[in-house]
């Protein structure tokens, strides 16, 4: 009994530190990027460009829990959010925030 105890107590400790990604955050268009972090925590990798119209666009990245292989993207222009979503690490290629 103690044993399973302690069991369910790392288990709770553990999945307690797991922030939640974009996927299973509640997104909107046009968010700051304060609002993202906020809801979803700090991101795994970021990356960011200056398009040629002089604008910053910067990626949120984040690998996701318990499913890594998923990754979430959230683009920013000037620092609210254009587009968002989900690719799986076996797609080729990085999705870009161009507009559509």
């Amino acid at each position: 009994m103690t044993k399973l105890i302690i069991l369910l107590v790392l288990t709770l400790a553990i999945s307690g530190c797991a922030s939640p990604s974009p996927s299973t955050c509640q997104l909107n268009l046009g968010a700051t990027k304060a609002s993202i972090v906020a809801k979803c925590g700090r991101p795994t990798r970021t990356c960011a460009i200056i398009d040629q119209d002089g604008k910053l666009l910067e990626t949120y990245i984040y690998k996701q829990v318990p499913t890594p292989q998923n990754i979430s993207y959230v683009y920013f222009l000037e620092g609210r959010v254009i587009r968002y979503g989900v690719k799986s690490e076996k797609e080729e290629t990085i999705p870009s925030p161009s507009k559509k």
